[in-house]
């Protein structure tokens, strides 16, 4: 697991100079020796990662070849072909001083990868965070020193107990629990997210946009079927390859759906003399099985697919076992049921690779805005009828509904999407008194709020990202190995935010121009299927196994004391016979998470002297 600690200050302030020289005292003590770190006046990194800690940090020279900043993590070149760019072992010094000038601008422009980037601006200091956030950015302030880390809990140096809990934070993340504001579980703690800028000068700090999705779903390439596929394909191969390019044994998460069977093509069409192992977990539930589709996808590349079982009947972690993170751990409630799965493969692979992302960038979701995407993109004329009955296919209802709901999108100016929509039938269910003070102007990003000139189906899938980005796991499952999420990449991300809508399903089909794409290069009984695996099942076993333990942790709770969820509610969800059928029963696990995190924080800030 990458994780980074930095801090940032004037170097004539004695205050701050004296606080930063004792913090980075403190923090050398709690990291192996070697540990990579990057020191001058106002400037200290310090690689905290879990895994190996060399070459996570470049560094950043000025003209006079003196540090003037770093990039921690994985970065590649940007290319305006889609090719497989090799990983950025060092920055060129005109490529620095571009990045310098610019102030950290080209950053987003002229790389991408896995990265948090830190300038010194002389007058002023910058951090510039990759647009996937696959890095996680929170910052605070001390004795003015800014302080910016990855993970709190990497980080027990750093003084805690000036911190206070954000009870209006929590009521919004109980509402929807992929908020993304800036705020975090923590008053004195902000985030910095995917794409934004913090510019800190003196005591003052500001954040803005580098980039914004929507610059990339206004263009709208005309591209046949064939040709769009052909390049959604290179894409992909470019980018899964150049992830693939850094590790030496890869272990890929074989779910037996489209897109983790991509990946796992995409690597084996590419250096035969990697170690590639693929595992699928199976399910021991009544849901149906995707074993068989697994298999066809590995014996198509001839890897051998190993099965670990995941029993439903296993408990979760305790209420008590959170660390103190900035924001609570989504997968907590599942850490224990990869045990198996973490001693069999400890020590014989470096990155475990998923299909994330892939619903959201090919477009699984299916609705009739894409035939309103067509309609302002061509007009009226030739294609339209074929683009209603794809339409109509897709989402199995007759044309004349599909032209009922269509059309009125195309009148609308507003911004509602089915995610705002969602948020905000679940704030009116909680009722007012749980869902916090914050507009919701400001509980998601200005891109995710503001449709602007976007058509409104392409917008449903900028609003998607949201979700997307929280696939990034801020834990390590196999001590030493990284979690990659290959197709959450930036030139694909940009590519397929360019792409309309209807082609994305072409033909009327649900990531059909994904299935066109990879045609030859996955089994058809994997790329033709028409749905997906379903876990719901093993999700109700695995809630009703734990759900004494999930109540009797939230009856008395935090959150139930703060007014953040009633006590009724709870209750209720103790009597019904499925959870499925209360009105909470499917989040009970995420409020069993949130929980958890906030007696940590209470036990931590109670212990603090």
């Amino acid at each position: 697991m990458k994780s980074v600690f930095v801090m940032l200050w004037d170097p004539g302030d004695s205050v701050a100079s004296w606080y930063a020289k004792l913090t980075a005292s403190r923090a050398r003590s709690h990291v192996e020796f070697h540990a990579d770190h990057i020191e001058c006046p106002g400037l200290f990194v310090l690689d905290v990662s879990t895994n190996s800690n060399k070459g996570n940090l470049l560094a950043l020279r000025g003209t006079d070849g003196e540090i003037r900043g770093a990039i921690f993590g994985t970065l590649f070149e940007a290319t305006s072909e889609p090719v497989v760019a090799p990983r950025v072992h060092k920055i060129p010094s005109e490529k620095s001083a571009e990045l310098l000038n610019s102030e950290g601008r080209s950053l987003t422009a002229q790389f991408w990868g896995s990265y948090i980037g830190i300038l010194d601006l002389y007058d002023r200091k910058a951090v510039v965070t990759d647009p996937t956030s696959s890095i996680p950015c929170f910052w605070t302030r001390r004795n003015g020193v800014t302080l910016v880390f990855s993970h709190l809990e990497r980080c027990p140096f750093i003084e805690v107990r000036d911190f206070t809990i954000d009870y209006d934070f929590i009521a919004w993340l109980i509402v929807y629990d992929k908020l993304q504001t800036g705020a975090t579980g923590l008053n004195e703690v902000k985030e910095l997210l995917g794409g934004q800028r913090l510019v800190v000068a003196g005591t003052s700090t500001s954040t803005e946009c580098l980039w914004d999705p929507r610059t990339f779903a206004v263009r709208s390439p005309r591209l046949s079927p064939e040709c769009a596929a052909k390049r959604l394909k290179s894409q992909t191969i470019a980018a899964v390859n150049a992830w693939g390019n850094c590790y030496d044994r890869i272990l890929v998460e074989l779910s037996g759906g489209l897109d983790s069977s991509i990946v796992l093509s995409c690597l084996a069409s590419q250096d035969r003399s990697k170690q590639v192992e693929a595992v699928h977990y199976l399910l021991v539930s009544d849901d149906a099985d995707e074993i068989r589709y697994a298999a066809a996808a590995a014996s198509s590349v001839e890897i051998e697919l190993q099965i670990v079982r995941v029993d439903p009947k296993r408990a979760i972690p305790n209420v008590s076992c959170h660390p103190a993170t900035v924001r609570p751990y989504r997968q907590f409630t599942a850490q224990n049921f990869t045990a198996e799965l973490d001693s069999e493969f400890e020590g014989r692979v470096d990155a475990r690779f998923t299909g994330q992302g892939g619903d959201h960038l090919f477009l699984a979701p299916a609705n009739v805005l894409g035939f309103s995407d067509h309609i302002l993109d061509r007009g009226l004329g030739k294609g339209t009828l074929d683009e209603l009955l794809n339409t109509a296919r897709l989402t199995e209802k007759s044309v004349w509904r599909v032209l009922g709901e269509a059309v009125p999108a195309l009148m609308r100016r507003g911004n509602a999407t089915a995610r705002l929509e969602a948020i905000l039938q679940t704030r009116k269910i909680l009722g007012d008194r749980q869902s916090g003070t914050r507009e919701l102007g400001t509980i998601l990003p200005q891109w995710a709020l503001d449709r602007g000139t976007v058509a409104p189906g392409k917008f449903e899938q900028v609003v998607s990202l949201l979700h997307m980005v929280h696939t990034r796991q801020p834990f390590e499952q196999i001590r030493g190995c990284e979690t990659i999420n290959p197709l959450v990449s930036q030139p694909l991300i940009e590519f397929c935010l360019s792409v309309p809508t209807y082609l994305l399903r072409a033909h009327g089909i649900s990531r059909g121009l994904a299935r066109l794409a990879f045609e030859g290069g996955i089994p058809d009984c994997v790329r033709l299927r028409p749905g997906k695996g379903d876990a719901s099942r093993y999700f109700v076993e695995n809630l009703m196994f734990n759900r004494e333990r999930i109540v009797e942790a939230l009856v008395d709770g935090e959150m139930v004391k703060n007014g953040l969820l009633a006590k009724e509610d709870v209750l209720a969800f103790m009597r019904e016979s499925l959870p499925r059928t209360h009105e909470f029963g499917r989040m009970m696990l995420v409020y069993y998470a949130i929980e958890a995190r906030l007696q940590t924080w209470r036990s931590v800030l109670r212990s603090v002297p």
